[in-house]
């Protein structure tokens, strides 16, 4: 049942990155760094998104199975904030307090992922099970609810910066 409820949130917040992204996308026109950081979120949330059915049956090993589901969403969050960084180099645009934002939320997926790991593999304690189960979604709904807000608030007289 539990499982369900998150597949559930999953749905609602993907549709709502999308919808939130095709409005941003016809308000503003620009590249600029709250562009890049946001199209980082909708496509590394739809790729957890997409690889969620495939993580649950990998393997028979319930072992193996957590230790790829743990670290396989912790390598997509580094290789978020890499590729975060990375385009906005390579683009010469400078990381704004949005960008800084949605990187600083990937790492502390990525701690989640690693800690909660450590809790229920390694020490065997289950003491973030509680944590995990209800930290992961509030940070995801947050980072929609702080998306949302940006772009419900963009408008003519304030521009996100671009460098």
């Amino acid at each position: 049942m539990w499982d369900q409820y998150l597949r559930d949130i999953d749905n609602a917040l993907w549709i709502g990155y999308g919808v939130c992204f095709l409005i941003w996308m016809i308000k503003d026109r620009t590249v600029n760094s709250f562009l890049i950081s946001f199209g980082i979120v909708v496509c590394f949330n739809g790729i957890m998104y997409l690889s969620v059915p495939y993580l649950y049956s990998i393997t028979d090993s319930v072992d193996i199975n957590r230790f790829i589901w743990y670290f396989t969403f912790a390598l997509i969050d580094v290789i978020a904030v890499v590729l975060l960084l990375k385009v906005h180099k390579i683009l010469n645009i400078k990381l704004d307090k949005n960008g800084l934002a949605i990187a600083t939320l990937f790492i502390l997926l990525m701690f989640f992922q690693f800690f909660r790991y450590v809790d229920r593999q390694i020490l065997g304690t289950d003491l973030l099970g509680d944590v995990y189960k209800f930290g992961i979604p509030t940070i995801n709904i947050a980072t929609l609810l702080f998306l949302a807000y940006t772009v419900s608030t963009h408008g003519n007289s304030r521009r996100i910066s671009s460098v």
